[in-house]
């Protein structure tokens, strides 16, 4: 199978645990860019922090950001699939607006600033705001962040039975719950990218590691997870590679795609 299309998710994939893009990586990238080969970023990050690697690598192509729920190429948004007025009051009613992290525009919105907050905006490298606005008088948002408590199983758990088919519900890490609207994920929006550049999903290469990656890593040609991924996504991988910490992914694609 010739691959036309290679989509990579960012933490704990193509980025080392110092969230640092290598130079190997980089060089691979470029090479394979030069032959013909497609790209796209698929993370749950904000748009804007994305494009910050892509512009490391002194290249452009589609960046899907918020788990699927934004796409853009260029300055050209091709979807964007935010949370309704319905959602936002569940949430409002349900969770404690200071464990909450809202996300629109590629601003981040916080009721108080406390270590996780610290934690993301660290990792994601964006600045924070204040907010004090009811969000349940909000119309929408792209992405709504939950920050657990001690038992994470129990929060997440519960946010899906609370949600229901109101939002879907995921997370990349045990630090983040993620709330995104109902049928919004990295494969559905992989899809729909593909299919703009006029390429197959069996043409298409995904690397990931989170349970965020789980749909993507199933509905590629080729699912690869990373050798730091959890048991549950190698298990549904069609292979596995090495970790971010030792270029996974750049040696992965140098095997498979030269």
């Amino acid at each position: 199978m010739p691959w036309r299309l290679v989509a990579l998710d960012l933490d704990g994939t193509l980025l080392d645990s110092a969230y640092r893009l290598s130079m190997a990586t980089a060089e691979k990238i470029s090479s394979l860019s030069a032959k013909g080969m497609a790209f796209v970023f698929v993370t749950g990050r904000m748009h804007l922090s994305a494009l910050a690697y892509q512009r490391k690598l002194g290249m452009e192509f589609p960046i899907i950001s918020y788990n699927g729920a934004l796409a853009r190429s260029g300055d050209k948004t091709l979807f964007h699939d935010p949370l309704r007025r319905g959602a936002l009051a569940i949430i409002a009613g349900k969770f404690s607006a200071d464990r909450l992290m809202l996300l629109r525009d590629d601003r981040l919105f916080v009721r108080r600033f406390s270590p996780a907050v610290r934690r993301y905006i660290f990792r994601a490298r964006v600045a924070y705001n204040y907010s004090s606005e009811a969000l349940e008088n909000l119309d929408s948002l792209t992405k709504v962040i939950l920050i657990p408590g001690q038992d994470f199983e129990s929060d997440l758990f519960y946010a899906r039975e609370t949600m229901g088919n109101y939002a879907h519900v995921t997370y990349s890490s045990p630090s983040f719950i993620e709330m995104m609207a109902p049928g919004v994920n990295k494969a559905r929006a992989l899809e729909r990218v593909a299919a703009f550049l006029g390429i197959g999903m069996d043409e298409t290469v995904a690397f990931g590691d989170g349970e965020n990656d789980l749909e993507m890593i199933r509905a590629a040609g080729l699912g690869v997870a990373m050798g730091n991924a959890a048991q549950s996504l190698k298990e549904c991988a069609d292979d596995v590679c090495g970790t971010n910490n030792e270029d996974g992914v750049c040696r992965y694609l140098g095997r498979i795609c030269g």
